[in-house]
């Protein structure tokens, strides 16, 4: 999928304040149970994972873990960085950290044993090999929070991160700098994401300089600033999956020949027309799913999936079955040290 981030460049907000423009508001703010890009663009802020992914994809690189080695692909080690403490003043350490992966394996079903090797050393051992663990691992929904937060009766985003939660309420949610961030304190003092009701209001709330940037604009707003000389858009290809699926245990797609007229009946361009630009290159993938095989878990029973990938071409115009295992969301780092969520979006039937 294209990325878009659009930026104003009259900007009202105070310098030392960036506001960033949604249409949603996070579902929840604990990091292991969530699953929208509005917590996902909030807790990779607040919180942080053990690894975390280049700007460009080309490698992983340390975050709360400063080396990590596997000689498997199956039982990994872990050095922590140390003099790192969470929001709320905890220790980072092997405790904290196996505490969460404990709570992780409990509610993404990652299949994995974690355990304290040395006071900044942490042991995983997984199921089987995972070539994609470290790209797992470095998803914001895999970020580590205080124990305390683990133990509260509604867990939220504490974490190490260079802002700090200050408030949440629907419609706004507030961030503030670190002062004591292990990285170096942000340049920026608060971040706000803002709600809006619909895509033009979050368009004219742009122009007017009253948002600093979104990445929540429609393709129609997009064409509408594209030419602006008070906006900045910067388009780049995501890493994000739009799919539609179907529960192959529930009737009527038990019937393989139900999921084939399903499969003949959809109107490819149409819905990728409808979804977003056609400039786009799609793929069309029909594949068989097995979740519990998923590098996120989640439910144990066989889906079948129609996936419209717009990362690349692959197939073009063909349906083929395919195994597939691993999965993640994207975030694109916009400076400074501010990430905004730009994964896929899905829908069950």
């Amino acid at each position: 999928m294209i990325a878009a981030l659009a930026v104003a460049a009259a900007l009202l907000s105070a310098p030392d304040t960036l506001v960033v423009g949604t249409l949603a508001d996070p579902v929840t703010l604990d990091p292991h149970r969530a699953t929208d890009l509005a917590a996902a663009a909030i807790v990779s802020n607040v919180c942080e994972t053990l690894v975390r992914w280049r700007p460009d994809g080309s490698r992983p690189e340390p975050a709360l873990a400063t080396t990590w080695a596997t000689t498997d692909g199956r039982r990994w080690t872990f050095t922590l960085r140390s003099g790192v403490r969470f929001h709320d003043g905890a220790p980072l350490d092997a405790d904290a950290v196996v505490a969460n992966l404990e709570a992780i394996t409990r509610t993404r079903g990652l299949a994995a044993h974690a355990e304290r090797i040395g006071p900044f050393v942490v042991g995983i051992t997984l199921d089987q090999p995972n070539a994609a663990l470290l790209a797992t691992l470095s998803q914001p929904f895999f970020s580590l929070v205080s124990p305390r937060a683990l133990s509260a009766d509604r867990p939220t985003a504490i974490g190490t991160g260079p802002f700090v939660l200050a408030s949440a309420r629907p419609g706004l949610v507030e961030l503030r700098a670190n002062p004591d961030y292990w990285g170096g304190a942000p340049r920026l003092a608060r971040v706000t994401f803002q709600r809006a009701p619909d895509a033009a209001t979050l368009a004219r709330r742009l122009i007017e300089g009253e948002v600093d940037l979104s990445t929540a604009l429609s393709e129609t707003e997009l064409r509408r600033l594209r030419d602006r000389p008070d906006t900045a858009l910067d388009m780049r290809t995501g890493l994000n999956i739009a799919f539609l699926s179907v529960n192959n245990e529930r009737r009527p797609w038990t019937d393989r020949r139900v999921r084939q007229a399903l499969a003949r009946a959809i109107d490819r361009p149409a819905l990728v027309q409808e979804a977003g630009d056609a400039r786009r290159r799609e793929e069309h993938l029909l594949c068989q799913v097995d979740p519990a095989q998923h590098a996120l878990g989640g439910t144990r029973q066989v889906q079948q999936h129609l996936v419209v990938v717009q990362r690349q071409v692959v197939l073009r115009e063909k349906i083929r079955v395919q195994r597939t295992r691993d999965g993640g969301v994207g975030a694109e780092e916009v400076h400074p040290r501010v990430e905004i969520g730009l994964g896929g979006r899905g829908r069950h039937g």
